[in-house]
């Protein structure tokens, strides 16, 4: 082994630390630009690893949001990431960095809000080199499941909404009721939402 401990270092910790010793010198073939014949997702998926260890601890994430947002306040691109990077003396190409912002990119504009930085370095179900629908199927799923979560923790209120709705009982309710008894039961709930549910059925 040319570098003593390295199998360590470089293994994947699934518990977010605070480890803001991680330099080049753990990533020795990253102190270098890659090769031509590079594997770009292996080399992101560690430094992906890298990020989770160095930043996932940290109580004031988006304090490291903004530093990386160089081109446009709010939005961090690959070019961004990469100008980071080799600030740390980590030397990978921008490409690279694409595939880490398609991970988490979930409505494919080129670049991450916060909340899917916040992801790329908390997400457990993130998958670097992925397919580039994964990122927004995931966010679906995910506020499927919080907006399903808010409806059954509601659910006297929103039976008792639907029977007002429907005080003759026919158990048929127009579209813009379907709307108002959800919104009864969740407050702030968005169109969208009310969108999604009603042309799901529920089913």
């Amino acid at each position: 082994e040319y570098h003593p401990g390295r199998s360590i270092i470089d293994g994947g910790n699934e518990e977010p630390g605070n480890d803001y010793q991680v330099r080049p010198i753990h990533l020795p073939d990253f102190a270098v630009p890659p090769p031509v014949n590079a594997n770009q997702v292996s080399r992101m998926q560690r430094l992906r690893e890298v990020l989770r260890q160095r930043y996932a601890g940290r109580p004031r994430l988006i304090g490291v949001f903004r530093n990386c947002a160089l081109q446009k306040p709010g939005f961090v691109f690959a070019k961004d990431l990469q100008q980071v990077f080799d600030q740390m003396g980590i030397k990978v190409e921008e490409p690279e960095c694409e595939l880490l912002i398609k991970a988490t990119d979930k409505d494919r504009k080129g670049a991450v809000t916060f909340e899917e930085f916040a992801d790329l370095i908390y997400g457990s179900q993130v998958h670097v080199g992925g397919p580039e629908y994964e990122a927004q199927e995931r966010h679906v799923h995910h506020v499927t499941n919080v907006l399903v979560d808010r409806l059954v923790s509601n659910g006297q209120v929103l039976g008792k909404a639907f029977c007002e709705m429907d005080p003759e009982r026919r158990y048929l309710v127009s579209k813009a009721q379907f709307a108002n008894a959800v919104g009864t039961a969740c407050n702030h709930i968005s169109k969208q939402a009310v969108e999604f549910l009603w042309s799901a059925q529920f089913e």
